[in-house]
């Protein structure tokens, strides 16, 4: 089983937390964002913590060098959406 199908069972298995642990943090990025891609009703939050939330103008910058904010946001938004939040190391 690859990355993209087993990353995938994980997400319909309705894991909440996957934490997946890489020293490439661009490809593995890439990776999860092509295996989503083909799941139109999801939404992908990426943060990290220079940069804060990226990918929305909405929130871009939200949450910037405050990573417990940035998982009450997550907790907040995902009560009623599917959405996927990418955490990158802290």
């Amino acid at each position: 089983m690859n990355f993209s199908d087993e990353f995938l069972l994980l997400l319909n298995a309705r894991y909440p937390i996957l934490y997946i642990h890489s020293f490439e943090e661009d490809r593995l990025e890439y990776s999860i964002r092509k295996s989503l891609n083909n799941l139109q009703e999801r939404a992908i939050y990426t943060w990290d913590f220079i940069e804060g939330y990226t990918n929305n103008p909405n929130i871009r910058g939200f949450a910037a060098k405050k990573p417990f904010t940035s998982i009450r946001f997550s907790r907040e938004i995902n009560s009623g959406n599917s959405s996927d939040f990418y955490i990158k190391r802290f």
